[in-house]
């Protein structure tokens, strides 16, 4: 006859491997990193032609390792848009919570762990603000498209756009960066807060007054030492 805890330690068993399966689980992230082209009279006003931007995504398929692993649309986590040398300028947005309109293909690595996939195409189009976070953006903006399929144009907003020197951001996997582990979150950090001057302490009239009293006395003994 079964030990009366034995179900118990069955069910306790069960949660304990759940619970390990899910903290072993970790999102991966790969990076394309490009150059910034001349928009105008359409750029936005923050972002600077001639410096670096890079997107990133993160995926996720509940695996633990990067062994001959396969991330596919559905495995998305979230898109991360970053521009300019400083990376000032920053799209994010969560894939989960809003997916991207299209992906085709995977991301996929070998049994070295390397990249050895990618998707041939991810965009998202009438992105509603309230679906993505962004903050440096020079007019601030509204609904946004954005395209990774090595022809468009980068980001678009309110007829405005964000432009690549080569146009595009290609989709060879020989251009991303290898997978590593992502831990950050998927938002775009707040505006920096400006630097508030410090203010210099001023005197008032008595104080002013008992200063000069002050120095005349000074004078006035001085005068008299050499008298």
């Amino acid at each position: 006859m079964p030990h009366p805890s034995t179900p118990r330690r069955f069910a306790a068993a069960a949660v304990l491997a759940a619970c390990a399966s899910a903290a072993s689980a970790a999102p991966y992230a790969t990076t394309y990193t490009g150059v910034l082209a001349n928009s105008a009279p359409d750029g936005f006003d923050t972002v600077v032609a001639g410096q670096p931007y890079s997107v990133t995504l993160v995926f996720d398929n509940g695996g633990s390792t990067l062994v001959n692993q396969t991330w596919e649309s559905s495995n998305l986590r979230c898109v991360l848009w970053r521009f300019n040398t400083a990376q000032n300028v920053v799209y994010a947005q969560d894939l989960q919570a809003s997916p991207p309109t299209g992906a085709t293909g995977a991301v996929s690595t070998d049994a070295g762990g390397a990249l050895d996939g990618m998707f041939s195409e991810v965009y998202a189009q009438n992105v509603a603000s309230s679906a993505y976070s962004a903050s440096g953006f020079s007019p601030a903006l509204g609904e946004v498209r954005w395209f990774i399929n090595g022809a468009n144009a980068l980001l678009f907003s309110e007829g405005r756009r964000v432009d690549s020197n080569p146009a595009g951001v290609p989709t060879a996997y020989t251009a991303w960066s290898a997978p590593v582990p992502f831990t950050g979150d998927c938002a775009a950090p707040p505006p920096a807060t400006p630097t508030q001057p410090t203010a210099v302490p001023t005197l008032g009239h008595a104080a002013l007054a008992l200063m000069a009293a002050l120095l005349g006395a000074l004078g006035w003994g001085a005068r008299r030492r050499r008298a």
